[in-house]
């Protein structure tokens, strides 16, 4: 199935569950903001596009907090003064979630797990 065939597997199955879906959301905000009703089933292929939607999202979300990550470290920031831009307690907390989000994205690429992305 192709990208677009799984978004649209999820328009359907969001306009059929809630007849006034939010304008220009995307899935992924659309299904977090109206989260499961009282009776709705989904299908394996809408459950397999939502699963393909959140993986996406947070990819994306990882690859923009990464691009922070190194647009501050190109600059010459410090950890201190990077934790201090992204509201976290310390410069060892800015380190620790920098490695975290580049394991990320290395371990989810598509070319490493590509299960996720099918």
């Amino acid at each position: 199935m192709g990208d677009g065939a799984f978004e649209r597997v999820l328009l359907d199955w969001i306009a059929e569950h809630w007849p006034a879906p939010l304008p220009g959301a995307s899935p992924p905000a659309q299904l977090a903001v109206l989260g499961p009703r009282d009776g709705a089933t989904a299908s394996d292929d809408v459950l397999k596009a939502w699963r393909r939607s959140v993986v996406r999202s947070r990819r994306l979300v990882d690859q923009a907090e990464g691009a922070l990550f190194d647009l501050l470290l190109a600059q010459g920031r410090s950890w201190e003064e990077i934790a201090g831009v992204l509201a976290l307690p310390d410069g060892q907390a800015a380190r620790d979630r920098h490695d975290r989000v580049k394991t990320d994205l290395r371990d989810t690429h598509p070319s490493v797990a590509p299960e996720p992305w099918r």
